[in-house]
């Protein structure tokens, strides 16, 4: 029986089975590429959502830590209740005392930031002042909405703090800020220092499920000065 010797090529049901196993190849390289590079996307937004918020919390841990600051603070020292007159009594009449115009720190109250402890107050914007800085020595430090979106301002201005809300952002556009709280605790942890603790919590615009929370607690460097005593009038 002759042989033949002419080359015999793929049937048609091989080629067919190919090409499937080819395509089930290719298909099962190409969703391992867009989960490798969708992951790595992910990554790289939170990585930069974390380097914002970073940078957004020391400005605000340091703006608030700096509340008080007052660089006169030493040029009245001891002069509450002392003979200023010379004329041997404390009274009314020797009225030069310590003062410090930035004393005041103010958090103004709001149930968004409530942290169910009863010694402190609790909101979700800060007020206060401090001497030497620029743009003015009185601050506030907010959240605002701005288009739907969350973001943290920050305001200054000469003579007394601007109003919540107002300012410039800290975050950027790509942020949204959900939660800014400030918890006063003053003078009740620890006598001689108050203490703030700030909590912030932001996620991404174009991915929300991409969030990052910071807390941080913060003890004012400058305490609040004494009390301004009252003195009885002079004799006779």
């Amino acid at each position: 029986m002759p042989v033949s010797l002419r080359p015999r090529g793929f049937s048609l049901i091989e080629l067919m089975v190919a090409m499937v196993l080819g395509l089930i190849v290719i298909g099962s390289a190409t969703a391992l590429l867009v989960l490798t590079l969708d992951a790595n996307g992910r990554t790289l937004r939170a990585t930069r959502l974390t380097q914002e918020m970073r940078a957004v919390s020391d400005i605000v841990t340091r703006e608030v830590r700096r509340a008080r600051y007052y660089p006169d603070a030493m040029a009245n020292f001891g002069e509450n209740g002392d003979d200023d007159d010379g004329d041997g009594q404390v009274t009314s009449l020797d009225d030069t005392f310590a003062t410090n115009p930035f004393d005041r720190v103010e958090v103004v109250p709001s149930g968004t930031a409530n942290d169910q402890d009863p010694t402190t107050v609790d909101g979700e914007c800060i007020r206060f002042a401090y001497g030497n800085a620029q743009g003015g020595a009185f601050r506030s430090i907010s959240r605002a909405q701005v288009g739907g979106r969350g973001v943290i301002r920050l305001g200054r201005a000469e003579g007394t703090a601007p109003g919540c809300g107002f300012g410039v952002d800290l975050t950027s556009p790509q942020v949204d800020v959900t939660m800014l709280a400030f918890n006063f605790d003053e003078e009740r942890s620890d006598p001689a220092f108050d203490m703030i603790r700030i909590t912030i919590q932001s996620r991404l615009v174009a991915d929300q499920g991409v969030f990052r929370r910071s807390v941080e607690t913060v003890r004012l460097r400058s305490p609040k000065l004494p009390r301004v005593p009252t003195l009885p009038p002079p004799a006779g």
